[in-house]
């Protein structure tokens, strides 16, 4: 059974700020635990979830059919399952690179199938950091990821948890894609809204816990902090 606390490379770790609070060494999600499924400035996909439902409702918005298969819903009349989406990677120059993709939900968390003729596997295998945009909505709604990537293309319960939430949508290309291609899992390193609303999850450097606070927008959204 998942535990809900995908692992994360030495190196990625070794980008993010030591949680001060934490013994030495022990800044991972183990660290925090499973109910929380954080770690230090990063969050799960549930954990955003439950800490800025509102926000977390935009993406439900504009990922209806990404998210009903997360929930094991039906998926609504004239969805598509999958919601082309952009993830922006650094390629090795340092440029930017925009490539469009698929998001996958599932267990509370958040994961992509890529093909390992893709560049943006390779980016992203190189430094972890991207950027993931959905298309905006039909009220200009617009939901961006600020996150860190991790392969888990060796990790067989991250696959199975993975082709159990795709499985339903019966579309073929992505039930093989996910059981073939290489698979990767984002940390959500920060979420925005716009036009104003963010998410930052706890231990974020920009926002410590005595910054900590609950806004509200002039958009009306929720912005939470920390």
């Amino acid at each position: 059974m998942l535990s809900g606390k995908p692992r994360l490379r030495r190196e990625q770790m070794a980008r993010r700020p030591a949680c001060p609070t934490l013994p030495a060494g022990r800044q991972g999600r183990d660290s925090i635990g499973p109910e929380l499924g954080q770690t230090c400035g990063v969050a799960s996909w549930a954990h955003f979830e439950t800490q800025a439902p509102e926000l977390s409702g935009v993406a439900a918005r504009l990922w209806p059919g990404v998210v009903a298969l997360h929930r094991g819903a039906a998926v609504p009349e004239g969805v598509s399952c999958f919601a082309v989406s952009y993830i922006a990677t650094v390629r090795r120059d340092g440029g930017p690179r925009l490539h469009p993709f698929c998001p996958i939900l599932a267990g509370g968390r958040l994961f992509a199938a890529i093909p390992r003729s893709s560049p943006k596997g390779w980016d992203l295998r190189r430094d972890p950091r991207c950027g993931i945009h959905a298309l905006p909505g039909p009220e200009d709604d617009e939901f961006c990821v600020r996150a860190t990537a991790a392969e888990v293309t060796g990790d067989p319960p991250a696959r199975a948890l993975v082709r159990a939430a795709v499985a339903p949508s019966g579309v073929g290309g992505m039930i093989e894609s996910v059981a073939h291609d290489p698979l990767f899992e984002f940390d959500l390193e920060q979420v925005d809204v716009a036009p104003v609303a963010r998410y930052r999850p706890a231990g974020h450097p920009c926002c410590p816990p005595a910054m900590a606070s609950h806004l509200t927008g002039a958009s009306g959204h929720g912005t939470y902090r920390g």
